[in-house]
C-alpha cells in the first residue's frame, strides 16, 4: 500500500508524540506518587508532634520527681499538676495512634508501641514509690529515661524519609537526631542536679554522666553533618555548640576519683557542680526553645515540596492534554483518516436508518 506524503509526515511525527506522552505520563505518575508520600510524611510529622510533646512533659515530670526526692517533700502541687499533663498527653497520643493506619508505617512500630505501653503501665506504681520516698534517684532517672527512649524510637519510625528529595530527607533525618539531642541534654542536667544535691557523684551517676556526654557529642556531630547548609545559619547556636568543656571536666573528675566506690559519693574539689549544672540546664533549655522553630522549618520544607510536586502534576497533565489535542488534530487533517471517518459515518447512518424502518 502506497502511503501519501501527509501519512508519511504523520508517522514521522507519531514517534516523538508517543515519546512525549510516555515521558509526561511517567512524570505525572512520579509526581503524584511523591505527593502521596508527602501526605504520609505530614501524617507522620503530626504523630511526631504528639510524641515530642509527651517527651517534653515526661522530662518535666522526671525533673520534678527528682526535686521531690532531693528535698524529701511529702507532697508537691507542681508535680501533681505535671502528672495530669503527662496523663493527658498519653491519652492524646493513644487517640491519635488509634485514628491513623499504623500499617502505613514501618512494621517495627507495633512492637515499639507495645514496649512503650508496657512501661507506661508501671507509671502509677512508680509514682507511688516517689510519693513515699521509697525509690532512689537512680531508679527514677532510669525509668523515665527508658520511657523517653521508647518514644524516641517511635519518633524515628513515624518520619519516613523522602528519597525523591535529598534535601528534605536530610532535614527529616536531622530532626530525628534533634530530639535525642534534646533528651540527652536534659538527662545530663538531671544527673548533675541529683549529684549537686547529693554533694558528689556516685558510681552510677558518674557512668550516666559519661554516657550522656559521649552521646551528646556523637549526636551533635551527626546532626551538623546531616543538616542542610541553609539551615545551619538558622541553628547557628546549636551547630557551633561545643562540648569540649564537658570533656575537660570529666578528665579532671576521672583524675581525682580513680576509685569511686559503688555506693559511695566523692566530692569534687576542682569542679563546681552547681556551675556545671547551670551551664547544662541553659543548653538544654536553649535546645527546647529552638525545637518549635526547627519543627516549623521542617513543615515549611514539606509544604514547599508538596507545592512543587503539585505543580509538577499540573504541568505533566497539561503536556499530556495538549499532546493528545495535537495528535487528534493531525489525524483529522489526514485525507486517509477523513475518508475512513466519512465512510464510518455513512455506514452508521445506513444502519440507524435500517433499524428505524424495522
Amino acid at each position: 500500500m502506497k502511503l501519501s506524503l501527509n501519512m508519511k509526515l504523520f508517522l514521522l511525527a507519531l514517534i516523538p508524540l508517543v515519546g512525549l506522552l510516555y515521558f509526561a505520563g511517567v512524570k505525572l505518575y512520579d509526581e503524584y506518587r511523591y505527593k502521596h508520600t508527602l501526605e504520609k510524611i505530614k501524617e507522620g510529622m503530626e504523630f511526631n508532634q504528639k510524641i515530642s510533646s509527651l517527651i517534653e512533659e515526661i522530662q518535666k515530670e522526671r525533673a520534678l520527681s527528682l526535686k521531690l526526692l532531693a528535698q524529701k517533700k511529702e507532697f508537691d502541687e507542681e508535680l501533681a499538676a505535671q502528672r495530669k499533663k503527662v496523663d493527658e498527653k498519653i491519652e492524646n497520643l493513644d487517640k491519635f495512634a488509634n485514628s491513623v493506619n499504623l500499617n502505613e508505617f514501618p512494621k517495627d512500630i507495633l512492637p515499639k508501641i507495645d514496649s512503650f505501653l508496657s512501661l507506661i503501665s508501671q507509671l502509677k506504681e512508680q509514682r507511688k514509690y516517689i510519693d513515699n520516698l521509697s525509690v532512689t534517684s537512680d531508679t527514677v532517672i532510669d525509668y523515665y529515661s527508658a520511657i523517653n527512649s521508647e518514644l524516641l524510637d517511635l519518633l524515628s519510625l513515624t518520619v519516613k524519609n523522602s528519597y525523591h528529595d535529598s534535601r528534605l530527607s536530610s532535614l527529616l533525618y536531622a530532626y530525628t537526631l534533634y530530639m535525642p539531642m534534646n533528651e540527652v541534654a536534659d538527662l545530663k542536667s538531671m544527673v548533675l542536679f541529683e549529684s549537686m544535691f547529693a554533694g558528689g557523684v556516685n558510681r552510677n551517676m558518674f557512668i550516666k554522666l559519661i554516657q550522656a556526654i559521649t552521646q551528646q557529642e556523637l549526636l551533635h556531630k551527626e546532626f551538623v553533618n546531616t543538616l542542610p547548609e541553609t539551615f545551619k545559619k538558622k541553628l547557628d547556636f546549636i551547630v557551633n555548640d561545643d562540648v569540649i568543656s564537658d570533656e575537660e571536666r570529666i578528665k579532671v573528675f576521672s583524675l581525682q576519683n580513680e576509685n569511686i566506690e559503688e555506693e559511695g559519693e566523692e566530692n569534687i574539689k576542682d569542679v563546681d557542680l552547681h556551675e556545671w549544672y547551670n551551664i547544662a540546664l541553659k543548653k538544654s533549655e536553649t535546645i527546647k526553645k529552638a525545637q518549635k522553630e526547627f519543627l516549623d522549618e521542617v513543615f515549611n520544607e514539606i509544604q514547599k515540596s508538596s507545592s512543587k510536586s503539585l505543580y509538577g502534576v499540573i504541568i505533566a497533565g497539561v503536556v499530556i492534554f495538549l499532546t493528545l489535542i495535537l495528535f487528534v488534530s493531525i489525524m483529522f487533517h489526514l485525507p486517509e483518516f477523513k475518508f475512513q471517518l466519512e465512510y464510518f459515518k455513512s455506514k452508521m447512518r445506513r444502519r440507524f436508518k435500517s433499524w428505524s424502518e424495522y
